[in-house]
């Protein structure tokens, strides 16, 4: 059986990080990494600000 993997290579932040992807999906995994994305985002999001009520 031919084990070929699809790679592909980013730029995070400046880092560079390589991505493969096997055959067969690892669960385990894609909800880790799903955690991983999730908790990154919610971290980088701006807080919204309270600047006071707007009065009309």
């Amino acid at each position: 059986m031919d084990n070929k993997r699809s790679e592909k290579i980013l730029q995070v932040d400046g880092h560079e990080v390589s991505i493969n992807f096997a055959d067969n999906p690892n669960p385990a995994v894609i909800n880790q990494v799903k955690q991983i994305l999730l908790a990154s985002f919610i971290a980088n999001t701006s807080k919204p600000q309270s600047s006071g009520i707007l009065a009309i």
